[in-house]
């Protein structure tokens, strides 16, 4: 198992989470299925995520999506529900801000643009942007999109390169890590993957108990009290 520092894993952590930026954001299609199951791949996120056997089973249902176009079609009919917003009424928005300002019973209440800007403006304040992709079968982000969220969290993590010889400004950089995490991913990602569970493909199901599995060693990293 890679070891359980939050700086010593740092690599390792920016690539899963682009990884699943990808794949909450692509369309399923054979490229990127191929691309899943290269070399070490699989095993890689079975190991650092602590779930070999999920990992396993998900190599074999790419192989079988790639074999059968049926299981890719229900894989992209079922990535149509979960991910492409607006999304039909059998399913959650994969957005934060549909969580943010929902009640008790799961219902809406007031305008979802709340949590939506205040990350937008974080985004800003670090001179990035996921708006506006025209590259084939990525929809436009959202800036509270799952997919996004890792995407920034991915960011965060790479901006450790540039500062680990300083540790005031490292201690800064994990800060906001902690603190983008705890407000923006923790406090309702748990919620959307076991929507997923509940009612996407195989393919996605998998996908969302490896991703569960890695956001709960994340929250080992980030214990509640360290965030500003």
């Amino acid at each position: 198992m890679a070891d359980n520092s939050l700086i010593g894993s740092s690599g390792e952590r920016k690539y899963i989470y682009s990884l699943f930026s990808e794949v909450f954001a692509r369309k399923p299609e054979r490229d990127l299925f191929n691309r899943l199951r290269g070399k070490g791949v699989l095993e890689f996120l079975g190991e650092f995520c602590d779930c070999a056997k999920t990992a396993l089973a998900l190599g074999l249902e790419i192989e079988d999506c790639l074999e059968h176009d049926k299981k890719m079609e229900e894989a992209g009919e079922s990535y149509e529900g979960l991910f492409v917003i607006p999304v039909t009424d059998n399913y959650i928005p994969p957005v934060a801000s549909a969580f943010a300002n929902r009640d008790g019973n799961g219902k809406a209440k007031g305008a979802f643009s709340t949590t939506a800007e205040e990350i937008s403006a974080i985004y800003e304040l670090h001179g990035v942007s996921f708006l506006g992709s025209n590259e084939k079968n990525i929809f436009v982000f959202h800036p509270d999109h799952v997919a996004t969220l890792f995407a920034f969290m991915a960011f965060l993590i790479g901006l450790e390169d540039d500062c680990k010889d300083d540790g005031d400004a490292l201690k800064e950089i994990t800060g906001e890590e902690r603190f983008f995490f705890k407000n923006y991913i923790e406090n309702w990602t748990f919620v959307f993957l076991d929507e997923i569970i509940a009612k996407g493909s195989v393919f996605y199901v998998m996908v969302a108990n490896i991703a569960k599995s890695f956001l709960a060693r994340e929250m080992s990293f980030f214990p509640r009290g360290q965030f500003r």
